[in-house]
C-alpha cells in the first residue's frame, strides 16, 4: 500500500467480504450437491442392477423348481405305473 493512499482502496469492505463469503458458501454447497447428486445417481443404478439380478435369479430358481416338480411327478407315475413281478418292482 502506498503511504497516504486510503485504505477502502485497498481492502474490500465488509459487505464485500460478507458478499464473498456468501458467494463461497454458495459455491461449496452447489459443488458438495453436485457431488452428491452423481453418487446418488450411482447408488440407484446399482440397486436397479441388483433388482434385476436378483430378478433374474429368482426365475431362475422358479424354473429349476418347476422342473424338479415335473421330474418327481414322472418318477412317481413310473412308479406306480412299473408292472410287478413275484412281488417286487421292476
Amino acid at each position: 500500500m502506498a503511504a497516504g493512499a486510503p485504505s477502502s482502496v485497498f481492502s474490500p469492505t465488509p459487505e464485500q467480504v460478507q458478499q464473498q463469503i456468501q458467494q463461497a458458501v454458495a459455491k461449496a454447497v452447489a459443488d458438495v450437491e453436485t457431488r452428491q447428486a452423481v453418487a446418488n445417481k450411482q447408488l440407484v443404478a446399482g440397486f436397479e442392477r441388483r433388482i434385476e439380478e436378483t430378478v433374474k435369479y429368482v426365475q431362475w430358481m422358479e424354473g429349476e423348481a418347476e422342473a424338479t416338480r415335473k421330474r418327481k411327478q414322472v418318477q412317481r407315475l413310473m412308479a406306480i405305473n412299473q408292472p410287478v413281478d413275484n412281488g417286487e418292482a421292476k
